[in-house]
């Protein structure tokens, strides 16, 4: 017998979130440096756009590509390659743009617990002190 999984959807949902999120504290930070140098060196940077303002303004500009490319582009690409195959007795875990990445792990393996513990015996199994 054998099943086909796939990955969550709300996981590449938190990941573009996080992504947004950090993209704006990376263009946030870059228009707090651009106003401060602006402010500390007014000798250097005139009331016309400068090199050094016109830079800052560019590395915004490239982040903000960045981040289309990387939530557009290839997170949902990335997200439709994995895959969890379970078998009789394996779990083959499949995952990879560039290169397929692999793992395989034996049911076998995994330990089955068949009866309830209290919660005692689990606080117990955690701290090693075993009563």
């Amino acid at each position: 017998m054998t099943k086909q999984y796939t990955s969550d959807p709300k996981g590449r949902k938190f990941l573009s979130a996080a992504a947004f999120l950090l993209t704006l504290v990376i263009i946030f930070a870059l228009n707090i440096l651009r106003q401060y140098v602006k402010e500390k060196f007014p000798q250097y940077l005139p009331d016309t756009t400068s090199l050094p303002e016109k830079l800052i303004i560019v590395l915004m500009i490239i982040f903000a590509a960045i981040y289309v490319v990387f939530i557009v582009i290839f997170l949902p690409m990335w997200y439709k390659t994995i895959r969890y195959i379970l078998k009789d007795n394996e779990i083959i875990s499949c995952s990879g743009l560039i290169s397929k990445t692999y793992r395989i792990m034996k049911l076998s393996a995994i330990q089955h617990a068949s009866r309830t513990v209290s919660y005692t015996h689990l606080r117990a199994h955690e701290t090693g002190a075993y009563l």
